[in-house]
C-alpha cells in the first residue's frame, strides 16, 4: 500500500494512505491555520508519485508549485527531506466559463480563476469538473486529485455528491473550507486549529501547521518543497502566451507531412517540459525554432 509522508506524529513520520484520497477528503480550519499549506504538502506527495492534480486557484496561491523553495530548507531535516524542488506545472489563466483545462499525466494544472467575472467562477468550475469526470475511465487506483478552495466549493456540488462514483474513476477531491460542514460526504477529514472537534486532542493546543486527521491522529505537517512566492501577473502572462504558441504550432504540425514533422514535434515536447519547470527562456528558444521551421 502506498502512503504519503505529510508530517510527524510525535517523533514518528505520519503516512497518509494514498487510497484515502479516492473520493472526497476535507481540510477545514480557521483563516491562516494552514489549510492550503496542508493541501500543498499532499499535492507534492502525489506529484512525486506521478499522480496529476488540478487546483482551482482563486488568488495565484498555487503558482509557486512550479519552482523550488529557497527559504525553508533548514527545516527539512526533522522530516527526512533532502532538498527543495519544483514540480511539473501547467499554469492556466481562465477567461471564459467554456475554456478547457490543459492536463498532462503527473503534472499539476493550476487553474487560475481570478480573471473570470465573479459570477462566472461557479459555472466554470462546475463545467470543468463535469468534463473531467465524463472523460475519465474506470480505474481503481488514484490517478487525479481535484483541489477546490472555498470560493468554488459549491459549484462542484452536483459532481461530487457521489464519492463512490468518482473513486471508481480513479479521482479524488480535496475540499478546503473554513467550516467542517462542507455539505459533501467525505471519508477523510483533516482539521486544523480553531475548528471544534470531538477528538481527544483539544484544538486550542494545536500550533499553526498542526492538525487532527480523522479525529485521532495529531500531526505536525511538514514544510513544502516548492516556492511559497506567487508568480507575478507578468510571469503568468508569459507562461500563458508560450502555451498558446505551443498549442498553435501543434495544430499546424498535424497538417505537416514531410520529414521535419518528427523533429519539430520533439522540439515542442521539450518546450512544453521546459515551460512546466519554469524555464521560460529555454522554452522560448525551442518555440521560436519550431516557428522558423514551420515558416511562421
Amino acid at each position: 500500500m502506498t502512503h504519503l509522508s505529510i508530517g510527524k506524529e510525535g517523533e514518528k513520520m505520519f503516512h497518509l494512505p494514498q487510497h484515502s484520497l479516492l473520493g472526497q477528503m476535507s481540510i477545514s480550519g480557521a483563516a491562516g491555520s494552514g489549510k492550503t499549506h496542508t493541501a500543498k504538502v499532499i499535492a507534492e506527495e502525489l506529484l512525486m508519485r506521478n499522480i496529476s492534480i488540478i487546483a482551482f486557484d482563486m488568488d495565484r496561491s498555487w503558482t509557486g508549485l512550479i519552482s523550488p523553495c529557497t527559504t525553508k530548507q533548514q527545516k527539512y531535516r526533522p522530516f527526512h527531506l533532502k532538498k527543495a524542488q519544483g514540480f511539473w506545472t501547467i499554469i492556466q489563466p481562465i477567461f471564459s466559463p467554456e475554456q478547457k483545462i490543459i492536463r498532462k499525466r503527473g503534472h499539476a494544472s493550476i487553474v487560475l480563476l481570478n480573471k473570470l467575472d465573479p459570477l462566472e467562477v461557479q459555472p466554470f468550475v462546475h463545467l470543468a469538473t463535469q468534463d473531467i469526470l465524463q472523460h475519465a475511465e474506470q480505474e481503481n487506483n488514484l490517478q487525479t486529485v481535484l483541489i477546490f478552495e472555498e470560493g468554488c466549493l459549491h459549484s462542484a456540488t452536483a459532481s461530487l455528491l457521489h464519492p463512490d462514483k468518482i473513486a471508481g474513476l480513479g479521482i479524488g477531491a480535496i475540499l478546503i473550507s473554513t467550516t467542517k460542514e462542507t455539505h459533501f460526504p467525505t471519508k477523510t477529514h483533516i482539521q486544523l486549529k480553531n475548528i471544534s472537534d470531538k477528538a481527544s486532542y483539544r484544538t486550542a493546543s494545536l500550533a499553526p501547521g498542526e492538525c487532527i486527521i480523522s479525529g485521532s491522529h495529531h500531526v505536525k505537517i511538514r514544510p513544502v518543497l516548492h516556492d511559497q512566492q506567487q508568480l507575478t501577473e507578468q510571469a503568468i502572462h508569459n507562461h500563458y502566451q508560450l502555451h498558446q504558441r505551443i498549442e498553435h504550432l501543434l495544430l499546424l504540425l498535424r497538417r505537416r507531412k514531410d520529414d521535419t514533422a518528427f523533429d519539430i514535434g520533439n522540439d515542442l515536447a521539450i518546450a512544453f517540459m521546459l515551460l512546466a519547470k519554469n524555464r521560460v527562456e529555454g522554452a522560448r528558444i525551442f518555440i521560436e525554432r519550431s516557428e522558423a521551421r514551420l515558416s511562421l
